[in-house]
């Protein structure tokens, strides 16, 4: 009886950490999941990190953290990932916001927009070139 507990809590743990992308992630660090956002937020900078390069972020890592765009709240320059985001929830909503207009239908210029429009009295964004 104790066995099948055992499995049964072990298949249990594998279904909830599996979700419509989470068979596929890749090999995150542990800080990546801190929390289920957190989660959901790398997953969409892995998913989209073209998009998220050409957004800016308003968390204030621009001067903290020398980041650049929204990409690099979660993944650096050299391709490893960084743990900022992981303890950022305006990086996270953003990226949430962003992947919602993107699939949606908008277009990289329209979600620059609405992003600029949402998040800029959160503080000063990161020196993200302009969407053309």
């Amino acid at each position: 009886m104790r066995r099948w507990i055992i499995i049964a809590l072990a298949a249990a743990a594998v279904l909830a950490s599996c979700s419509s992308t989470g068979a596929s992630d890749p090999n995150f660090p542990a800080f990546v999941y801190s929390s289920s956002s957190s989660l959901e937020g790398y997953r969409i900078a892995v998913r989209m990190p073209e998009v998220l390069e050409k957004m800016p972020c308003y968390c204030g890592c621009g001067k903290t953290n020398n980041h650049h765009s929204l990409k690099e709240c979660f993944i650096k320059p050299d391709g490893s990932y960084d743990d900022h985001a992981s303890g950022c929830d305006v990086c996270v909503k953003e990226a949430v916001d962003v992947d919602n207009w993107h699939r949606q239908g908008k277009s990289l210029a329209e979600v620059r927009r609405l992003l600029d429009a949402k998040y800029r009295d959160y503080g000063q964004p990161t020196d993200t070139a302009p969407v053309e």
